[in-house]
């Protein structure tokens, strides 16, 4: 079961995490509550000796960041601030995980979920290993 609520993004975080991974993710705002939805990485780690030497940007991850502004029909993540949005909740419970963003009517219905819409660039990340 999903549960859908409206909210508006309050912040935004492009940017690396502090032990290196690069991600992006909001905070979105709801009537008493708040929530992130995103902050995946979107980076990989580079290997050699089979260690960890750095990372590397992804296809996966530039297509999120790229989703997130097409949803919005905006051209700066500075722009996510203040926009409105319903939250795509699996599960019926407050604070469950956020899988997927739709716009709010009565703008042109557009959606992300990025485990569906980013799903083959992952595969292919997988696959070039």
């Amino acid at each position: 079961m999903q549960e859908e609520e409206i909210g508006e993004i309050k912040s935004v975080q492009l940017g690396f995490e502090d032990h290196g991974i690069f991600t992006m993710g909001v905070q979105i705002s709801f009537r008493g509550s708040g929530q992130g939805f995103g902050y995946y990485g979107l980076s990989k780690p580079i290997k050699k000796d089979n260690k960890t030497i750095g990372r590397e940007g992804t296809v996966y991850g530039m297509t999120f960041i790229i989703k997130m502004l097409e949803l919005f029909n905006i051209k700066d993540v500075k722009e996510l601030v203040g926009q409105r949005v319903i939250a795509v909740r699996e599960g019926d419970g407050f604070n469950e995980l956020i899988v997927g963003l739709k716009t709010v009517p009565p703008d042109e219905e557009r959606s992300f979920f990025p485990k569906e819409d980013l799903q083959q660039y992952i595969e292919e990340e997988e696959n070039n290993k």
